[in-house]
């Protein structure tokens, strides 16, 4: 892939500039503030910028009363993309550590029970402020090592996934 190389992609479509039949036909021909008039295969359309994520190169543009989201992507970008490299992968909790020494509030969870990321676990009080300890992936709960009222130290075992 040369340098010039660049991607749409959106929730419905994928375009890629070697399949435009004409390179020049997808162009920017001006910019004020939020609105864009840009010309594609020989129509001109107006776009208002409705959101940009300059980390993802993510967009959500109006265009006429139509909403459209896409990424532009450049030639690393897809590359990233064809490998697979996007793809967040699946965390699975195999046990929770007290962050910090503390009291035992409450136990939010049961054994058996099945978790998802940002499931709150136990309750802990620690410099008389509660502290929820949340999923960081997912699990099913095998056993609960602390019940409400237990002391706790800083690194110890409090539930087994």
């Amino acid at each position: 892939m040369d340098s010039k190389t660049f991607a749409f992609k959106g929730d419905n479509f994928y375009l890629q500039n070697d399949s435009i039949e004409d390179q020049d036909s997808f162009r920017v021909l001006s910019t004020e503030g939020n609105t864009w008039v840009v010309s594609y295969k020989s129509q001109i359309h107006h776009c208002e910028v409705k959101s940009f994520d300059s980390q993802t190169k993510s967009y959500t543009i109006m265009v006429g009363t139509e909403e459209i989201s896409f990424r532009l992507m450049d030639s690393v970008d897809i590359l990233v993309e064809e490998m697979g490299m996007n793809d967040k992968k699946a965390v699975i909790l195999d046990q929770i550590l007290a962050p910090m020494p503390g009291l035992v509030v409450s136990a939010e969870v049961a054994i058996g029970q099945e978790v998802e990321e940002g499931s709150p676990l136990i309750i802990l009080e620690a410099m008389k402020m509660e502290n929820i300890l949340k999923a960081t992936g997912s699990g099913t709960v095998k056993e609960i090592l602390v019940s409400k009222g237990d002391k706790v130290d800083k690194g110890q075992l409090l539930i087994k996934f």
